[in-house]
Formats: structure tokens, sequence, C-alpha cells
């Protein structure tokens, strides 16, 4: 328990460190710039129990690292195929990120067959 607390202490700390220094850089600071700095931290950090269930950090780092490369969008099943996973799980680790802002869906309308949701970065 201990441990967990010093964890906690020490990553706002680095988030304290980095809002003085954003500050000190610029006299207004955006919605998006604070929206991204807590997002990324949270989304992307270390304590495996401040992601919600069935999400893991090592698979999330992999969606992310794919929707980095596709910036005119992907499918669940495209990333699923590039990382190995079933598109289903691709699809909760995209909604989970469509969900912390850090990624944008959208629907594509095919000529035959159901929508598919397009995912991308959120551009910042």
């Amino acid at each position: 328990m201990l441990e967990r607390f010093t964890e906690t202490l020490v990553r706002y700390k680095e988030y304290h460190d980095k809002m003085q220094l954003m500050t000190k850089e610029k006299e207004i600071i955006s919605q998006e710039e604070i929206d991204e700095l807590i997002r990324r931290d949270y989304v992307l950090s270390d304590a495996g129990d401040e992601l919600p269930k069935g999400i893991h950090r090592l698979t999330l780092e992999k969606v992310l690292t794919v929707m980095k490369q596709y910036h005119d969008g992907v499918t669940a099943e495209e990333v699923g195929k590039l990382i190995g996973a079933s598109r289903t799980t691709t699809r909760r680790y995209l909604e989970y990120l469509v969900s912390a802002s850090i990624v944008i869906a959208d629907v594509s309308y095919g000529t035959v067959g159901r929508p598919e949701r397009i995912y991308r970065l959120k551009r910042s």
C-alpha cells in the first residue's frame, strides 16, 4: 500500500513540474494541452490498476503504435490483424481511447454490408 501511495506522489510531482514548466513558457494554456497532458499520463501509466479492467498497458501501446502509422484512419479489424488480436479485443481498446479523447471514431458507409467504424488519432 505504501508503494502505491509513493508512486502516486511521484506521478503527481512529475505532473506538477510539467505544468509549472508549461506555464512559464506560455501565458495561456489551451484546454487541449491540459487534456492531452492529463490523459496521456493516465492512459500510458505504468500502474496497471489505473487502467480499466480488460485494458492492458502493453496491448494499449501496440494499438497506439499502429494508430500513429495510419493518419487516414483504420478499422478495428485492420488494427487487430497488425497486432495479432481479435477485432473484438481491438475494438475494446480503440473505444477506450475514444473515451479518453485520444482517438476519434467516424462511421464509413460502404456500398454493401454494414457500416464500419474508422478510428483516427485526435490531432492536437
